[in-house]
């Protein structure tokens, strides 16, 4: 999630800088080129498209992951049982297609760099400043390659949910009241054997907890019939005879 989030962020900023160069973009007029005006109007051309071509794969990452953050968290926290399985599945292959989407754009991005500078500058300033950002390019390339060799895995290894959801410590949660019995929880056989001690155990403790009450309720009931006051013998009343 915080992935995707981080590439919708970037994407934004990029798709900002993109529609800035295209409004923002005021190049000399034709007519300063003198005989070479053909030239400036291939440059344009291929700028226009290229600075467009930009701004939408950008918007294009914006507005795909900013549904697949609601969306895919929605379901994750809302949906029926294994909804988080199938939201987690969903947004990984989502990602191939956000993470081609994001490269074009910068790419093209760099790319309508390279056509601006022939356009504002001199040949000589525009043919150094052509270098740079084609060096730069490459260093990101070879960057990309080699953090991709270093993180790369077999996807058929990857982890999941499932055993989580259909291991052997999952215990089902039944809808209705459970039985008396322990196997309807769907544990393993160690598993049931330590509960049923426990329930044994708390079974008689239970039992001999209510044996002691029983007993000191005993108790105290001899002891107040023991302590019972007798009549003294000069409250006797006296017996009268005829």
């Amino acid at each position: 999630m915080e992935l995707i989030v981080t590439i919708g962020t970037q994407a934004a900023v990029l798709a900002g800088l993109d529609i800035t160069m295209f409004i923002e973009f005021n190049p000399p007029h034709n007519v300063e080129w003198g005989d070479s005006a053909y030239i400036a109007r291939i440059l344009k051309f291929f700028y226009y498209i290229t600075i467009l071509s930009a701004f939408c794969a950008n918007i294009l990452v914006v507005g795909q992951t900013s549904l697949l953050s609601i969306m895919g968290a929605s379901l994750a926290l809302r949906g029926p049982d294994g909804s988080m399985m199938v939201a987690t599945d969903g947004m990984y292959d989502e990602r191939s297609s956000i993470f081609i989407a994001f490269s074009y754009g910068l790419a093209a991005t760099v790319a309508s760099v390279v056509l601006c500078v022939w356009l504002f500058l001199s040949a000589e300033a525009a043919f150094v400043c052509m270098l740079i950002t084609i060096y730069t390019c490459k260093i990101m390339y070879v960057k990309f390659k080699r953090i991709k060799k270093m993180f790369h895995f077999d996807e058929s290894e990857t982890v999941d949910f499932s055993d989580l959801f259909h291991g052997p410590g999952y215990v089902r949660i039944p809808s209705e009241p459970p039985t008396n019995t322990v196997d309807d929880l769907g544990v393993s056989t160690s598993t049931n054997s330590i509960l049923s001690f426990g329930l044994k155990s708390l079974r008689n403790r239970n039992l001999k907890n209510s044996r002691n009450e029983q007993n000191e309720n005993n108790i105290q009931h001899n002891g107040s019939i023991h302590n019972m006051e007798l009549p003294n013998e000069s409250e006797k009343r006296p017996i009268l005879t005829v």
